[in-house]
């Protein structure tokens, strides 16, 4: 799994995830998850359209990312048949706004 981080207007920050978000990568998912949420962001959108597989854990990172968000808002981007999907299936559709574009994301428009 690789991370990169873009800084945005308004407080805003995108951290873009590629590869396999699994128990081999968890601990580098939550640190730069966490990372980003301490550094103040407004909002976090997490870009998974790089991602095609996450697993419990990786699931269990975002859970702790939206408790240590501290009022800070996190969205998620990704393909609806793939990780969309998961996360409807979890519930987690009704703890982050999800999104199929980054622009939507950004813009936060519902979908």
């Amino acid at each position: 799994m690789n991370t990169s981080f873009e800084l945005q207007e308004d407080g805003v920050i995108v951290m873009n995830v590629a590869g396999e978000v699994d128990v081999f990568a968890a601990a580098e998912f939550k640190d730069g998850l966490f990372r980003c949420l301490d550094q103040g962001a407004r909002r976090l959108i997490i870009d998974m359209t790089g991602s095609c597989f996450i697993d419990s854990t990786g699931l269990g990172v975002l859970v702790a990312g939206a408790k240590h968000a501290r009022g800070s808002e996190m969205a998620i981007v990704c393909d609806e048949a793939t990780l969309g999907r998961i996360f409807a299936i979890v519930g987690l559709d009704k703890v982050f706004s999800v999104y199929t574009d980054r622009c939507a994301a950004l813009r936060g428009a519902p979908l």
